[in-house]
């Protein structure tokens, strides 16, 4: 249930932009931003007061054995959509729908053929099509689309640091102003 639970919040995290129908885009820049300083604000409260602890693992039971003690990359998705809501539009929205609907299905396809292990090449092929099929629908060219779908795979399977969830999102959008 679990992890059902956390693939399905993480795929629909791009209702966070759906205000971008209405709103300009520094208005949803803005809104991401706020949404990244409450994750914050709400991981420092879950890591610290065991109230609030307890409160998230009764309503939400999402997190990872590893993400009892550090920020969860639920966190680290909200700072990367504010990072890449930071690019134009078209970009920015490369990203954030990369990084939200490729990494459930990753876990999704890797999850059925990795027998157990946690990062495989069909979940980094299946990063590297996903991202390069939103890439596609956002209007951006195939070749610009294999290379975004390329560095988010990348960015995925080997990202250094806290969480792989902080990279994708920015390094696509960053890869759609470069190669564009």
């Amino acid at each position: 249930m679990g992890l059902a639970l956390r693939r399905v919040l993480h795929a629909a995290t791009p209702l966070l932009i759906l205000p971008a129908v209405w709103l300009p885009w520094d208005h949803v820049r803005r809104l991401l931003i706020v949404l990244a300083a409450g994750a914050l604000v709400s991981e420092l409260l879950r890591l610290n007061v065991p109230a609030v602890r307890a409160f998230w693992q009764r309503t939400l039971p999402v997190w990872r054995p590893h993400e009892a003690e550090r920020f969860s990359g639920a966190m680290w998705l909200a700072i990367a959509f504010a990072i890449a809501a930071h690019a134009p539009t078209a970009a920015a929205l490369g990203g954030i729908l990369a990084a939200a609907w490729a990494d459930p299905a990753a876990s999704l396809v890797g999850g059925l053929t990795g027998k157990g292990r946690r990062k495989t090449l069909a979940g980094s092929g299946t990063v590297l099509v996903i991202t390069a099929g939103v890439v596609l629908v956002v209007g951006y060219s195939l070749a610009v689309a294999f290379v975004a779908g390329t560095v988010a795979a990348v960015l995925e399977r080997w990202a250094v640091g806290p969480d792989d969830n902080l990279w994708v999102a920015p390094g696509v959008a960053v890869t759609l102003l470069a190669f564009a």
